[in-house]
């Protein structure tokens, strides 16, 4: 009985001891400054108001200095970093006949948007002394044309400093050729189709 108690006693007192409580504390774990960034930075959630959905882009019109048009967007050329360089214009012609493609820097292109003009409705005033409210009213106001442009995906139009009468003596834009295979020499055959025109897979 006398040994029991005196057992308990010593547990008692080693597990109040400081060794004994910093050997059964749980540590909080740090993070690792070398470990990979997690997941969710590698994903974009949602598009900005600044950009515009590219494939949109085709198709836009483009119109010249004095407003008339040039032609359509038919092509954007981006870098392998992603930045568009080269708008590729389809000007002239009926139904794709007949006409020319054009290649000009993205940098030249200036874009305009026109804001909507849109209904909202309006909260009917406080009622004051307990009468009946006038109904909820109806306005109208224009929308930003940033989120105009965000929201269609391109914007309402492209203009280029230049008539009709220079696009025409522009030189004809062309993309670059299939590489030489073996046994050729010289330039490869353009693709089939339209002058210019990208290849079909």
């Amino acid at each position: 009985m006398i040994r029991t108690f005196a057992f308990a006693c010593a547990m008692a007192a080693l597990s109040t001891s400081p060794t004994w409580a910093q050997s059964n504390t749980a540590t909080t774990p740090q993070p690792d400054p070398t470990a990979a960034p997690a997941a969710a930075d590698k994903f974009v959630p949602s598009q900005s108001i600044d950009e515009w959905r590219a494939a949109k882009l085709v198709g836009v019109t483009v119109v010249g200095s004095d407003n008339k048009k040039l032609g359509k967007i038919s092509d954007v050329l981006i870098d392998h970093n992603g930045a568009a360089q080269v708008v590729v214009i389809s000007a002239g012609g009926f139904l794709g006949v007949g006409g020319k493609v054009v290649g000009v820097p993205f940098k030249e292109m200036k874009w305009h948007t026109e804001g909507r003009t849109v209904q909202i409705s309006t909260a009917p005033p406080p009622s004051g002394g307990g009468g009946n409210s006038a109904g909820t009213g109806v306005a109208t106001t224009k929308t930003d044309p940033a989120a105009t442009e965000a929201s269609q995906g391109y914007p309402d139009v492209a203009e280029l400093d230049m008539t009709e009468a220079q696009l025409k003596q522009a030189p004809e834009f062309r993309y670059a050729p299939e590489p030489a295979t073996a046994g050729e020499s010289g330039p490869a055959p353009s693709p089939a189709g339209q002058a210019g025109a990208p290849k079909s897979p």
